[in-house]
């Protein structure tokens, strides 16, 4: 009996998709019936539609030694995987009789690896109706992929998306892009492009921060001077939602991925007269003035980071050959971290400059921190968009920031290239 001659048991009937599941229906009847079962003589077929929109399907194959035969869903998960595709959307499995063919337990467990437990699964007795139903109705109270993140220690569920997406999902580097400058993941080639709110514990999952203008709010994954690169477009900080740990799970995540070096950008203010709005300053210290750490709460003793050298005097040294031949002016300088939002008093400017700063900013340090807990090398760039308070007659304000920022970008956008290939 076709999918579509009936109504259908178990589920709603907007869980019935009549036009997906006749392709689905054909696909298994078609794997059913090269199925390899001469010791039941019960063929199984499966068709899984994929994150990718295409359709995979398998067929039982028995073995003399018979556990070592494959189940119908296992061998469609084969082809699906072998084709690219990482996720499964709806699943179909077919078989002689009334009865609903549901698949055996460990091929629930094996579906389970690739699909979500609301997953629909239609189980076919091809003389009989389809039950649809899901695979947490099979499965209830599964062990998935997400039970294995506390033993990471980070997100992994969003670690296994990524995978999920991206055949080749290993980075060289990751890129933090500050206020304006969030165009310039439009530089990788063969970019894919994947949404914070898609990624647990990325920006904005807080439910607290509401991200802020200037920054984008998407992981780009490309090729960027011949290196794999993962570009976050922007930045959740401090300020949103009083947590200085925010791009934790965001930078353990892409250090999962293979990454050994991260690139930070920001927008910053000057406090030195020789370095003026749309310079670019270095980073070669810090001062976290905000008193904040990411990794208060760390139980364990990675959170007694060596914070010397923090920025990578090799890093540092290349980039500024990088910027001697390419004729951009790069100054080293340090930088302070305020905690924002609203902007620094003249006094506090003035009680910076005698602390020995260079440049005053709202982000970047909570990220070096946890960069250099994670064993990443540190690369960091202020691209200059005013003169602290009381230092010129400019009007500051986040406008003026995001417009000013341009000029840097462009500057940035011809060394980080540049950089990354050297690495």
């Amino acid at each position: 009996m076709v999918p579509n001659a009936g109504p259908a048991k178990g589920r709603s009937l907007n869980a019935v998709k009549p036009d997906i599941d006749a392709k689905l229906f054909a696909a298994a009847e078609h794997a059913r019936n090269r199925a390899y079962a001469p010791y039941s003589n019960y063929s199984v077929g499966a068709a899984i539609l994929a994150d990718d929109g295409n359709i995979y399907s398998g067929c039982n194959v028995e073995n003399a030694a018979y556990p070592i035969g494959n189940c119908a869903e296992a061998s469609a998960i084969a082809a699906m995987i072998s084709g690219g595709a990482r996720r499964i959307e709806r699943v179909y499995v077919t078989g002689r009789g009334v009865i609903p063919v549901t698949p055996c337990g460990g091929c629930r467990q094996r579906l389970r690896e690739f699909a979500a437990p609301d997953t629909v699964i239609v189980c076919h007795g091809v003389e009989g109706e389809p039950l649809v139903t899901s695979l947490g109705e099979l499965l209830p109270h599964s062990f998935g992929p997400d039970h294995l993140t506390e033993k990471m220690g980070f997100e992994l569920s969003a670690l296994l998306h990524i995978r999920s997406l991206l055949p080749d999902s290993h980075i060289d580097a990751i890129i933090v892009l500050g206020s304006g400058l969030s165009g310039f993941a439009s530089t990788l080639s063969d970019a894919a492009t994947i949404p914070y709110h898609e990624l647990e514990g990325f920006p904005g999952q807080s439910g607290r921060g509401h991200g802020v203008s200037g920054h984008g709010s998407d992981l780009v994954v490309g090729t960027l001077a011949g290196k794999r690169v993962a570009v976050l477009t922007g930045r959740e900080h401090y300020y949103e939602n009083g947590n200085a740990a925010a791009m934790r799970p965001a930078l353990e995540t892409l250090a999962a991925l293979g990454a050994k070096t991260l690139i930070l950008t920001n927008a910053a203010g000057s406090l030195d007269e020789s370095i003026r709005p749309g310079d670019l300053m270095v980073l070669c210290d810090h001062i976290n003035y905000a008193g904040m750490n990411p990794l208060i709460g760390e139980p364990s003793d990675r959170r007694f980071v060596n914070m010397v050298n923090c920025y990578d005097p090799a890093l540092r040294q290349l980039s500024a050959g990088i910027a001697g031949r390419l004729g951009i002016s790069l100054t080293e300088g340090v930088y302070l971290w305020y905690s924002g939002p609203s902007f620094e008093t003249m006094a506090e400017i003035q009680m910076a400059i005698r602390l020995g700063a260079n440049a005053v900013g709202m982000s970047t340090v909570p990220e070096t921190i946890i960069a250099r807990m994670l064993g990443l090398n540190v690369w960091a760039c202020s691209a200059i968009t005013n003169m602290g308070a009381g230092l010129s007659n400019e009007t500051i304000s986040h406008e003026h920031t995001k417009a000013m920022a341009v000029e840097g970008a462009a500057k940035l956008t011809k060394i980080i290239p540049a950089l990354v290939e050297a690495l």
